[in-house]
């Protein structure tokens, strides 16, 4: 590469290009991860219920303090 951009070996640039492409592979397998696997997964009203009583025990608990 001539003068290498900023300086930095060919090792280092690897060190920095390596992690963000596995990283973005990741991310992209996570978001297509319901397609490739043919599940959908999905969140009901007992999930959201749940969380909602979560949140009330908790801020009560906060409020009592």
């Amino acid at each position: 590469m001539g003068d290498d951009m900023y300086e930095l070996s060919t090792a280092a640039w690897v060190e920095i290009i390596v992690p963000v492409i596995v990283g973005l592979l990741i991310m992209l397998l996570y978001g297509f991860w319901d397609k490739i696997v043919h599940k959908e997964y999905y969140i009901d009203d007992d999930i959201l219920a749940y969380d909602e009583e979560m949140m009330k025990e908790l801020q009560n608990k906060e409020g009592s303090k």
